[in-house]
This record gives structure tokens, C-alpha cells and sequence, in this order.
């Protein structure tokens, strides 16, 4: 599995009341399959998400599209906006 449905997955464990009555592991497969459907519905970003990873291209590097800047997007700062911006 990879890491990020591994993180997904303690979150769950950890989160749900009586996951230690459902499942004896986060890595249990039904555990891991609600971390799979979990990632699944962030696949697709918001319109806010959009929003919030455009402004951070903005911040950092400038308006390329009106010629300057110019730089690429940080995806790390970018996704961690998109992420805040369904947490608010």
C-alpha cells in the first residue's frame, strides 16, 4: 500500500470510537478500504481547492499569465492549500 492510504488508514482507526471492536489493525482490509474511498472522493478538488492552489501559484511565483513571474506551481504548498481550504 502506499503511504498515503497507510496515513488515511490510522486516521480512521484512530478517529472512529470503536474501531478496536471493528477492526483489529488500521491495516485490516476493510479499514483500508475506507481509507481507498476516502482518497477516492479528494481525487477530484473543489472549485475552493482550485482556488486556494492558484492563489499560492500567485504568491510565490508571480502572475505569469500577465508576464511576470513566471516560475512553476510548488505542488507540496499547493496541495496544502487545496487540503486547508476543506478543512476552514
Amino acid at each position: 500500500m502506499s503511504d498515503m492510504l497507510d496515513r488515511l488508514a490510522r486516521a480512521l482507526f484512530v478517529a472512529a470510537d470503536d474501531a478496536h471492536n471493528m477492526w483489529p489493525s488500521p491495516a485490516h482490509p476493510e479499514c483500508m478500504k475506507m481509507a481507498r474511498a476516502a482518497l477516492v472522493a479528494m481525487r477530484e478538488p473543489t472549485a475552493a481547492m482550485v482556488k486556494a492552489g492558484e492563489a499560492v501559484n500567485e504568491f510565490e511565483y508571480g502572475d505569469s499569465e500577465h508576464g511576470f513571474g513566471g516560475g512553476s506551481i510548488d505542488p507540496t504548498n499547493a496541495w496544502y492549500a487545496m487540503i486547508d481550504e476543506v478543512l476552514k
